[in-house]
């Protein structure tokens, strides 16, 4: 019963270990878009206006 309830509390801390490195690679990727984002914008922006 005792190997037991420590194999799930090492599966749940790996759970939590991947869901935190889910959440960083998220919020990388989330960043890397609103760059491409903002560097379009500002290329449009600049054909419009400044050629």
């Amino acid at each position: 019963m005792t190997n037991e309830k420590n194999q799930l509390i090492e599966q749940l801390s790996r759970i939590d270990n991947n869901l935190e490195k889910l959440q960083k690679n998220s919020n990388r990727i989330s960043d890397n878009m609103g760059l491409i984002w903002l560097i379009l914008v500002g290329y449009i922006i600049y054909i419009e206006f400044f050629k």
